[in-house]
């Protein structure tokens, strides 16, 4: 009866092994667990340089739900659209950003691409963006769109004087190309003014005074020195 309340060795071992075991899954849990400690802490800790990066950034930073609700704004994005996160977090984007014709962005569209857009601001106004659109997931593996839009404002007035200026210059260039061609034109027009005044002075000394045909000489000479004059104008 006694004998019966010892174990024997066989069954020693296998308590002995369960409990090796048992020892070595739990150092592994122990380990398990300071590693996940560690990779939450280094995800915090680089989601916080994200956040600060994106909150600091001078461009326009979105995401957007695969139902295109809007679920971030940066501080830059509230600022230029003059609006409160409540404005605009949980609404719908394209209420807020468009094309650059007033029509709907795809924000489901899985490629990564750069476009042009409107931003809707609070009072109306409508700000040019370009911008990029990337197709990601958050930290829960939901699907997500990363919205990076620049104000391109100043950079479209810069082009449209440049474009002005160039126009203009044409312009100039153009008047100087005719005014120079006008100026070589009136040069050769005197040239044969002056062979018409001497023929008509010659003829006016061959007829007498009295002739019919010397008053339409004179004529001829008042109208040569009329074109003599606007001939000038065209050289000077």
């Amino acid at each position: 009866g006694m004998l019966g309340m010892h174990a024997s060795p066989a069954t020693n071992y296998i308590l002995e092994e369960k409990v090796t075991q048992l020892s070595r899954s739990q150092s592994f849990l122990q380990n398990e667990v300071r590693a996940h400690k560690k990779t939450l802490g280094a995800l915090g800790e680089s989601e916080s340089k994200y956040r600060l990066l994106a909150e600091t950034a001078k461009d326009l930073i979105l995401t957007v739900s695969d139902r295109s609700q809007v679920l971030y704004i940066n501080a830059y994005g509230l600022s230029l659209g003059g609006y409160a996160p409540l404005d605009i977090i949980d609404r719908e984007a394209n209420l807020f950003l468009q094309g650059r014709g007033g029509e709907p962005l795809d924000f489901r569209n899985g490629s990564s691409r750069v476009e042009r857009a409107v931003f809707l601001t609070s009072s109306g106004s409508r700000i040019p963006l370009e911008i990029s659109i990337v197709s990601m997931s958050d930290p829960d593996n939901t699907p997500v769109v990363l919205i990076m839009g620049r104000d391109i404002s100043d950079r479209l007035k810069a082009e449209k004087e440049k474009k002005n200026l160039e126009e203009r210059l044409w312009q100039a260039r153009k008047m100087e190309s005719i005014g120079l061609l006008a100026g070589g034109t009136a040069h050769d027009f005197n040239n044969l003014l002056s062979i018409i005044f001497s023929y008509t002075d010659l003829a006016l000394d061959a007829l007498p005074k009295d002739h019919p045909a010397a008053g339409y000489l004179e004529q001829l000479v008042t109208a040569s020195n009329e074109a003599r004059e606007l001939a000038k104008k065209l050289y000077t």
